[in-house]
């Protein structure tokens, strides 16, 4: 029955070729509409990833979660720190991408910046500026020192006094020099926090990812210490507000990003904050590229929609051309039909050879 049908087609190649063409016309057509309608939502999508990285000065998937903890619930910079593996591990299971890095920022209240006592144990001196002192994991190895010491990774400050680097910037605003010493006064708490400015720096790349903001403008006003010295000789002078502000910085591997998979990313970042406010229900996330792919996801599904109501009349003469040939063929194939079943042939037969022609 296979050499039968064959043989049908060979005796008309020309009809079986247009029908071929036909066909082949047809299902590219359907299939090229969604790939079209995709690759072209695509490029605007990284377009507009590229946009958001080059306005933020962040990567262009990053996620980043914030929390402003309160005497109530406090939250100590240790755990901040613990935190920050279990919320990338979080975002990492969700979306099934990888996370490059995780730094997390904690910055105390505000405190009073202030000259230190003329004598030994007596009253702070003349009030200076409003401070905070905080940390961002990893921040010595994008910091470019430039006058005094550079920090180290482990060692603690030596005695009373706290190391702290200072930005340049300010520095020269206040007239601070490295190895001067200041005073911080919390505001809620008698005992002051004597400081010393163990260098003045600068970020070595404002631009850089690692970054969660322009360190130039976020940073200025932050004396930086090592997270060590944070928990050990800020934080028990700060009371029942150990920590006035975290964030944490998510940032997914970009080469594992695939934008195909869009609306599944989209659902897992939905799960991932779940997840999040279970284990800190204050918290908060105010940076993500969760818009900027459901902007993907209807810009294809409209793109989709409009392509194929255009291409119906195409298909539709390519429908009405298939069936002019069909219509041929068949036509072709009636005498050498009723001859086969003259011959015996029964009608499972006759459908398998049309079945091996299709």
């Amino acid at each position: 029955m296979f050499w039968i049908a064959y043989k049908r087609l060979w005796g008309r190649p020309w009809l079986a070729l247009m029908s071929v063409l036909g066909i082949a016309l047809a299902v590219g057509l359907a299939v090229s509409v969604p790939v079209f309608a995709q690759a072209v939502s695509r490029a605007i999508m990284e377009d507009e990833l590229a946009d958001l990285a080059a306005a933020s000065r962040r990567a262009p998937l990053a996620i980043r979660v914030y929390l402003l903890p309160s005497s109530k619930a406090p939250v100590t910079a240790q755990q901040s720190r613990d935190l920050s593996g279990h919320l990338a591990s979080i975002f990492e299971s969700n979306l099934g991408i990888a996370v490059r890095s995780h730094p997390v920022t904690v910055e105390s209240g505000g405190l009073m910046l202030k000259r230190p006592p003329e004598e030994a144990g007596g009253p702070a001196g003349d009030f200076l500026a409003n401070a905070t002192v905080g940390f961002l994991s990893g921040i010595e190895r994008h910091m470019n020192i430039v006058s005094g010491e550079p920090m180290p990774k482990e060692a603690l400050s030596p005695g009373d006094v706290v190391d702290v680097w200072m930005h340049e910037a300010w520095a020269m605003e206040m007239g601070a020099v490295a190895g001067e010493q200041f005073v911080l006064q919390p505001i809620l708490h008698p005992l002051p926090i004597n400081i010393r400015i163990a260098g003045t720096w600068l970020p070595k790349d404002a631009s850089d990812p690692f970054w969660p903001s322009n360190p130039d403008n976020t940073f200025r006003t932050v004396l930086i210490v090592r997270p060590e010295d944070y928990t050990t000789q800020i934080e028990p002078h700060l009371g029942n507000s150990p920590v006035g502000s975290v964030s944490w910085a998510i940032n997914l591997d970009e080469n594992r990003f695939v934008p195909e998979f869009a609306d599944r990313y989209v659902a897992g970042f939905q799960r991932a904050i779940v997840e999040t406010q279970q284990t800190l229900p204050d918290a908060r996330c105010d940076v993500s590229p969760v818009a900027t792919l459901e902007a993907y996801l209807g810009r294809r599904s409209s793109l989709t929609v409009l392509l194929f109501g255009f291409s119906v009349p195409i298909i539709g003469f390519l429908l009405y051309f298939l069936s002019l040939v069909s219509n041929i063929l068949v036509d072709g194939q009636r005498q050498v039909t009723a001859i086969m079943v003259s011959r015996g042939l029964s009608p499972r037969q006759i459908f398998l050879i049309s079945l091996y022609e299709g």
